[in-house]
């Protein structure tokens, strides 16, 4: 009774693995998935042969040279090659995981941004990239039938072949990228080689002969399995940037965020969360990375040195996000501890759904700190000022607000990118035009009164259009569009009344 028809045949398995090529045809494949089944792709099944062999290549070609150089005998070779074979294969799985985790993810969300991964096909198509009918991928129609008729949109395998098309390109744009002048993405070069390999041999490394195609391949496996085979167009949809600047703004986000250990955090999913609980940890993080990743695009275009930023903002940062709780005033908190138990309902450690239910406050972090190191203030009492004016001006409910869209379309998708940004910079400028005559934390408490002396116009025009807001239905994109100018303009008033005093 719970055979899977595929073809017209009795398919006696919820889940297919390929070891080889063509275990099932791809066209097999997409049916059974979406009568319920769950499968890859042979080429996915089978990638960690390929994965194998690739690193297998890589490490021998850097032992021969040294071999050839009198640095190894062949049997020191030999044996050493042979002493690596579980760090190679714990490199493979890990590939492998975040591989397959990536369609996962992807198919998690693939509902609600179908619209994206659909523009994300027809540029691929559009660019010559892409055969459609060769790669059995969907037409507009069937995506719009399948919408339509509530059936699941995407299926594992149609995920699978983007998520692989989307790392070919990005491998091949970035090889031809001056990657290596960066030590931070240089150091991706390690990562592809075994630990004991990198102790012995580091400068050999540095000097391998396909460095470069290395680094290439191993950033664009890790932005893609982890922000998705989107995350790259998406980027460069929204900014206009290089593929090398994105790969930039992502590695220095990632640092200063400290995602690397959040993320770990998730996967090792030490409370036994099910598999869609962690899936919506894990896009929180997304949300978060690509957000602080548009954001460095944009405003750090001229400097994008990954390494600098990183230098320069890592510790601020986390210095920041350590003490939200304590900077930020009663409405945030409120909000922040009903998303937290809203996690912990959810079997999310206490302390872990902190941190993520504070990731809206962090991406502000990221600019409160850049511009606190522009004008050489204290990035805390800076930060203190803005969470005041959060406070103050109900932003921080308002920013809830604009994530909470539910866009359409793709100019709606674009409108919430931009309303997101809008809000973040609007309140910067205010928090820097206002912070210029404080010193201290009871300066703050003066600076504010006289502000709001100085606007009590804006300011209640401002606070009865918000209670406006929380008073009918969630506000729509018109509503917010219309409330960013009114902000604007007292930030405007806020920032010239300021500069002229």
């Amino acid at each position: 009774n719970d055979a899977l028809r595929v073809d017209g045949r009795d398919l006696r398995c919820k889940v297919f693995g390929e070891g080889g090529n063509l275990g099932m045809t791809q066209r097999g494949r997409i049916e059974f998935c979406l009568n319920g089944g769950l499968c890859n792709t042979d080429f996915i099944d089978n990638a960690a042969g390929v994965d194998c062999s690739d690193h297998e290549v890589n490490i021998k070609i850097l032992l021969n040279r040294l071999v050839a150089e009198g640095k190894l005998t062949l049997q020191q070779r030999n044996e050493f090659l042979q002493s690596m074979t579980d760090s190679v294969a714990e490199l493979v799985l890990h590939n492998n995981r975040r591989q397959t985790q990536a369609i996962s993810l992807a198919l998690h969300r693939s509902d609600r941004q179908y619209a994206e991964y659909q523009r994300f096909m027809a540029w691929l198509e559009e660019s010559g990239r892409l055969d459609r009918e060769l790669e059995f991928l969907p037409s507009d129609e069937t995506l719009g039938d399948r919408y339509n008729r509530g059936q699941p949109v995407w299926s594992r395998p149609e995920l699978a072949v983007l998520v692989c098309y989307s790392k070919v390109m990005l491998k091949e744009t970035l090889a031809e990228a001056d990657l290596l002048s960066d030590s931070t993405l240089a150091a991706a070069v390690d990562s592809a080689f075994p630990a004991e390999l990198v102790d012995r041999y580091s400068s050999e490394i540095s000097s391998h002969q396909l460095r470069n195609e290395i680094a290439a391949t191993q950033l664009a496996n890790d932005m893609v399995d982890r922000l998705g085979f989107t995350f790259y167009f998406r980027q460069m949809e929204s900014t206009g940037a290089s593929a090398a600047d994105i790969v930039r703004a992502y590695r220095a986000s990632l640092d200063i965020l400290g995602i690397e250990f959040l993320w770990q955090r998730v996967e090792e999913n030490k409370n036994g969360l099910s598999t869609a609980v962690q899936y919506d940890l894990l896009h929180i993080l997304m949300r978060l990375v690509r957000r602080t990743t548009r954001w460095l695009l944009r405003n750090r275009r001229l400097n994008l040195n990954c390494s600098e930023i990183i230098q320069n903002m890592a510790q601020p940062v986390s210095a920041v996000v350590e003490k939200l709780p304590e900077l930020h005033q009663e409405e945030w908190l409120r909000l922040w501890r009903e998303e937290t138990e809203q996690l912990t309902d959810r079997g999310v450690h206490r302390e872990l759904a902190g941190t993520l239910a504070q990731a809206d406050s962090m991406f502000l972090v990221v600019g409160t700190v850049d511009m606190a190191l522009r004008l050489q203030r204290p990035p805390e009492l800076m930060a203190r000022l803005n969470f005041k004016l959060g406070e103050i001006l109900s932003l921080d409910w308002f920013m809830s607000q604009i994530v909470s869209l539910n866009p359409e379309n793709r100019w709606q998708d674009l409108a919430r990118e931009s309303y997101v940004d809008d809000l973040e910079s609007q309140r910067r400028q205010l928090t820097a035009g206002l912070l210029e005559g404080a010193d201290s934390s009871e300066d703050i408490e003066q600076l504010l009164d006289n502000w709001q002396s100085q606007q009590s116009q804006l300011i209640a025009r401002w606070i009865i259009m918000v209670a406006e807001l929380r008073r009918g239905a969630a506000p729509d994109f018109a509503m917010v569009s219309v409330a960013l100018r009114e902000l604007l303009d007292l930030v405007q008033a806020s920032v010239d009344t300021s500069g002229s005093a």
